[in-house]
């Protein structure tokens, strides 16, 4: 079991640290206006839909990981994962196959509910379920005790956690969008910090 939670583990820090920084590269590249809209859809969602997924798997596999005392702070990250992950695929998923198709035909009127805009229907959504995956690495952090790794893991972890109410309001307050953005160096060291945490189970 034990090696097993740590390829887990591992693969899917790996893939969460891959996905998140592709979305980090996409986002830049929109600001130079690569690809031209609307595939920049493609390229922003595409890692971020995937990221969902990969998010969900890393968390269980650190609930496996934490000792028993701690398992109530990695199930309550888990929790908050899992809600992050559905509502955050939903918004990918419907901006890949809904917005986009209509938008190329010239009718993105009919689903003017799912256009990223701030203030926004959808953009409301993205920042509920970014804000869920902060307050999930804000809880799997107390399992992270030990070595000056596992500290540095734990504070990378609360680091993002504490973008929280950044992120969940950064659509109403300018200053909490830059907040929020701090996301693009919290999250990638976390999920780095976590693979080699796996790795060395593993070693």
């Amino acid at each position: 079991m034990k090696k097993l939670v740590s390829q887990v583990g591992f693969w899917s820090a790996i893939l969460s640290f891959i996905f998140g920084m592709g979305y980090i590269v996409a986002q830049f590249a929109q600001f130079a206006g690569i690809p031209a809209a609307p595939w920049h859809l493609i390229t922003l969602m595409f890692p971020s839909f995937l990221l969902a997924f990969s998010f969900v798997i890393l968390v269980i596999s650190i609930h496996y990981y934490a000792s028993d005392d701690r398992k109530i702070w990695s199930h309550i990250g888990l929790a908050f994962a899992i809600m992050y992950a559905a509502l955050n695929s939903a918004v990918y998923f419907l901006q890949m196959t809904v917005l986009l198709p209509l938008t190329l035909i010239g009718e993105a009127d009919k689903v003017a509910f799912l256009i990223f805009d701030k203030p926004s229907f959808i953009y409301g959504l993205d920042a509920l379920g970014y804000s869920l995956m902060s307050l999930a690495t804000l809880f799997v952090a107390p399992v992270f005790v030990g070595g000056a790794l596992e500290q540095w893991t734990r504070r990378a972890l609360i680091a993002n956690g504490l973008l929280t109410f950044g992120l969940l309001l950064q659509q109403n307050f300018p200053i909490a969008f830059y907040v929020g953005a701090l996301w693009i160096f919290t999250f990638p060291i976390s999920t780095a910090l976590l693979a080699v945490i796996f790795k060395r189970i593993d070693t």
